[in-house]
């Protein structure tokens, strides 16, 4: 009895509250991409804009790598009497950025590199996104600095790695971690064995480069991890505008704690004269913010970074089976040569 007196009046109240129920969950929606980045670019300048154009960026990353992300250049104006136009670079999907980690980066003044400006990060209807003002400028080549602007840049490098307490203390969980300071000669036995059972015994080259990779990690893990370190300072990380000469340091998703050295893998291409005036003049610059280490450690880290970059390409070109055995086999003699000769 009582509950048909109150169904016409449940059903005036729904009626009446529907467009209201609409309209909040269109406001808890994730917003479209540009509407996100007019609504963070606006907060950020504390003044409004207008979201013009949009266009997709090619990623410079591996392909795996950019199937998971999305990237985007876009042309915003202000509201105003004078108004100013505006460029943004988008990067959406994935773990798009540690808001507290990019605004650290954005706050650091280091000589010779700049760091594009942190606007800020939310969740799109695309997925979480972080932005940043859109920086111009090539990918330089290590061949275009001379010697004096590298020493420079070795400094530089010095002072960012000397910051390690400062960001512990504003990124709590700052990762303690040398990227690719892991053995991979077991996981490479592993997929030749897999791929033909009779390779065992073919796998000379690969017990020599087990051995030695095995005592170089043992050796960086003795100088340990002491400073603040981007793990990946060079192209295509670097962005060189050649008309103010700005050099863009970018992507700074694996700052860590990490070996001393680690960061100067770029310079390991240069002549060996010329890499060890740039361990010099690193070690005297990080001796300054209180951090000791030797040339001899630094050129050793250093060089070690280059060979563990070309490891993780065999491996990649293993797995995607781009190499036979035997081309794997010659490409593991040749970075055996190098860890037998490291400082």
């Amino acid at each position: 009895m009582v509950s048909g007196l109150l169904q016409p009046r449940l059903a005036q109240w729904r009626q009446r509250l529907h467009p209201l129920l609409v309209r909040l969950r269109l406001a808890s929606a994730p917003a479209p991409l540009p509407v996100l980045v007019e609504r963070l670019v606006a907060k950020h300048l504390g003044s409004p804009v207008r979201h013009v154009h949009s266009e997709a960026v090619a990623a410079q990353k591996s392909a795996r790598r950019s199937m998971k992300r999305r990237y985007a250049r876009h042309i915003l104006v202000t509201e105003e009497a004078n108004s100013r136009r505006i460029e943004i670079f988008t990067k959406t999907g994935g773990d798009a950025a540690d808001a507290r980690r990019e605004r650290f980066v954005s706050r650091l003044r280091l000589p010779v590199f700049s760091m594009p400006a942190f606007v800020g990060s939310g969740q799109a209807a695309e997925g979480a996104t972080a932005l940043w003002v859109f920086a111009t400028g090539g990918r330089p080549s290590l061949a275009e600095f001379k010697l004096g602007g590298l020493m420079d840049m070795a400094r530089a490098i010095a002072v960012l790695n000397g910051h390690v307490d400062q960001a512990a203390r504003e990124i709590p969980d700052l990762p303690v971690a040398t990227r690719r300071a892991e053995p991979e000669a077991p996981r490479m036995r592993a997929v030749l064995q897999q791929r033909d059972g009779a390779v065992a015994g073919r796998l000379t080259e690969l017990d020599r480069f087990a051995r030695l990779e095995e005592a170089a990690l043992e050796r960086l893990g003795r100088i340990g991890n002491q400073v603040l370190v981007h793990q990946d300072i060079g192209s295509p990380n670097l962005l060189l505008d050649r008309q103010t000469a700005s050099l863009f340091l970018l992507d700074w998703e694996k700052l860590a704690v990490a070996a001393p050295g680690c960061d100067l893998r770029w310079f390991a291409a240069a002549p060996p004269g010329d890499q060890r005036v740039l361990a010099d003049c690193y070690v005297e610059t990080l001796a300054a913010s209180g951090h000791r280490t030797t040339v001899t450690d630094v050129l050793f880290a250093m060089n070690l970074m280059r060979v563990l970059r070309e490891r993780d390409r065999v491996m990649h070109g293993l797995f995607r089976t781009r190499f036979s055995p035997q081309q794997v086999m010659e490409k593991l003699a040749a970075l055996s040569r190098v860890l037998e000769d490291l400082p």
